[in-house]
């Protein structure tokens, strides 16, 4: 399984539009797809018409593997389905912080509940948190939209200058617009 991830820090600048647009593509390719909706407002879930579980909220996302795989539902494409996000995915990082091994709990979680898909795609919240730090370990790529601003550039600037802060892999971003 891989793992894209759509992120960029800024909002408004097309995550969800390409979110949805890749996992659909993809799926379309005939691979099967999970499209992992991780910012609160649920727009990729809204997209698909798939409503959210009100069973997946606070850590059990990270530690429940029965509940993770219960909440994901079919779309109306054949080889996608999708994980709707709710508003209880705004505490991630509170749950993170609970927790041990905080860094590696989606990765942990995506690999145990996501096994019978070949492609996951998670359409991203715009900031640079212990949830998004998770994206970047758990992510084999991560696709950033970068709108032709000045504000746009900025942030996908202090994008690379976190990940080499961080000692994390700038050859995973992929840049575009």
């Amino acid at each position: 399984m891989k793992i894209i991830a759509c992120y960029s820090n800024k909002g408004g600048v097309g995550k969800t539009a390409t979110s949805v647009n890749l996992a659909q593509s993809i799926a379309e390719a005939g691979h099967r797809v999970l499209l992992c909706d991780l910012d609160p407002q649920g727009a990729s879930g809204f997209y698909f018409r798939v409503k959210p579980s009100t069973k997946l909220k606070d850590e059990r996302f990270f530690k429940d593997v029965k509940r993770f795989t219960d909440a994901i539902r079919g779309s109306d494409y054949d080889n996608l389905d999708v994980l709707p996000a709710n508003m209880s995915f705004r505490d991630f990082d509170i749950f993170l912080s609970r927790m041990k091994n905080s860094q590696s709990r989606l990765k942990k979680a995506l690999k145990a509940g996501g096994t019978e898909y070949d492609i996951v795609v998670l359409d991203c919240p715009p900031n640079i948190s212990a949830l998004s730090e998770n994206v970047f370990r758990a992510s084999d790529a991560i696709v950033v939209p970068v709108i032709p601003t000045t504000l746009s550039e900025r942030t996908f600037e202090q994008l690379l200058d976190f990940f080499k802060e961080n000692k994390l892999a700038p050859k995973k971003i992929l840049g575009f617009f």
